[in-house]
């Protein structure tokens, strides 16, 4: 943080502004609210107290909060962004990304250790080559990116998480840890995004916080939905499948992360870029 401090410097014009806290405060309820609500379906009934009511408060607070910000003359955060179409389409693939990326993050160490049986240091050993990868790569994005274009960048890395996630479908009990860090990595390279794309200079930093909220939520909810779909399909299959259960219970998830992979892919084809949108 000092180094920071000593060698950044301001890459956008700033100004003081008045901070809302009510919004800042309405906006905490909401979102915690919505990720709660999600995050306790694996744990309790679609239908039930720990669930309905935290997520029907997130949603009545995300409802009073984008209200107030149309109606204020200094938003806490400018909603208009949203009418950039070319931002709302990354901005959906930056979630479908984050769903799948997180969702797998917390399936793949309780596949190692829960199921597999190794140990926790076992497990972050299998996920640190795909952690390596992207600190690798990330000096590099900035030349890629310049290079081959946006575009091109998310349908590459949503055809990989693809793969990836396919691949992890056919794994066993037997299959090697080497193959499955392997197709970590394929995953962690996946993690590129153009979610700022199409955003003017001024509305930046309401798009970088709206893309960061909603991709954490989206995160979340990943989590929250993979390990339910885990647990409900290993459970169901308890009768018949015995103590394969739960390896099909692994493998229907990451069938799932496949689905939403696909549908990623989509809106990185079709999806218009900046340069597509002008055009």
């Amino acid at each position: 943080m000092i180094f920071a401090f000593i060698v950044f410097k301001d890459v956008l014009p700033t100004s003081k502004k008045h901070f809302d806290t009510l919004s800042f405060v309405i906006s905490g309820i909401a979102y915690a609210g919505i990720t709660l609500g999600i995050g306790n379906i694996g744990t309790y009934k679609l239908v039930s107290l720990p669930v309905l009511c935290p997520l029907i408060l997130g949603i009545l607070g995300m409802f009073i909060f984008a209200k107030r910000q149309f109606k204020r003359p200094e938003p806490f955060l400018d909603l208009h962004v949203l009418q950039n179409k070319v931002f709302v389409i990354s901005l959906i693939g930056s979630m479908l990304l984050y769903l799948v990326m997180m969702g797998s993050s917390i399936i793949l160490p309780l596949f190692i250790q829960t199921i597999k049986g190794f140990s926790a240091t076992t497990s972050g050993l299998v996920t640190l080559p795909g952690s390596l990868a992207m600190t690798i790569l990330s000096p590099f994005s900035g030349k890629i990116y310049d290079r081959f274009g946006m575009r091109r960048l998310f349908i590459a890395g949503a055809l990989v998480l693809l793969i990836s996630n396919v691949g992890m479908i056919f794994i066993t009990l037997k299959t090697s840890l080497i193959l499955i860090a392997a197709l970590n990595v394929l995953r962690s390279l996946a993690l590129v995004t153009w979610g700022m794309s199409g955003i003017d200079v001024h509305m930046t930093a309401h798009g970088t916080a709206l893309l960061t909220s909603l991709r954490t939520i989206a995160g979340a909810v990943g989590s929250a939905i993979f390990v339910s779909i885990m647990s409900t399909v290993a459970k169901n299959s308890a009768a018949t499948l015995g103590a394969q259960a739960p390896m099909h219970g692994v493998n229907m998830t990451f069938l799932f992360m496949s689905l939403v992979s696909v549908i990623l892919m989509l809106v990185a084809i079709f999806a218009k870029t900046k340069k597509r949108a002008a055009e």
